[in-house]
């Protein structure tokens, strides 16, 4: 593959399409990365401070941009003349949405780390399959949040 922005954009939309074929779902910004790596292609030297967000909103004529209404980090394309919207989130998921403030009414006893640190594990655990592949966190990092300090 040539290294160049046009062909992201290329390899970019006939992606979009393939898996808009195989599942009718949009084709995630975090796969996207990996999969040029697989190519040979590292798209922050081409693209500078671009980010792959701003790129893709800026080429709208190719693919559509597609962003979820309460993950704002779940970004996806979808080919271009294709109709799509995330679904609503499920119920379950607010209880998740509380405001920092509320962190002091936490559970019996638990410190306010633990709690951080829990709340983001289960928000972890709604992710898809193909997203929480993507996730790495070491686990000397997680012990470290869970520490007292």
């Amino acid at each position: 593959m040539e290294k160049s922005a046009e062909s992201i954009l290329e390899f970019t939309v006939e992606k979009t399409r393939e898996v808009w074929e195989k599942a009718e779902k949009p084709y995630l910004l975090s796969q996207l990365g990996p999969d040029l790596i697989k190519g040979g292609i590292n798209y922050k030297e081409i693209l500078g401070e671009v980010g792959l967000k701003d790129f893709f909103k800026a080429h709208s004529d190719r693919v559509t941009f597609i962003q979820h209404p309460q993950k704002l980090a779940k970004i996806g394309l979808v080919p271009k003349g294709i109709e799509f919207e995330y679904p609503p989130e499920a119920p379950s998921s607010a209880r998740y949405q509380k405001d920092l403030k509320d962190i002091d009414t936490h559970r019996a006893g638990a410190s306010r780390r633990r709690y951080i640190v829990s709340q983001f594990l289960g928000l972890l655990a709604e992710l898809d399959d193909e997203e929480a592949a993507t996730v790495q966190i070491p686990t000397n990092i997680l012990a470290k949040l869970l520490r007292e300090k």
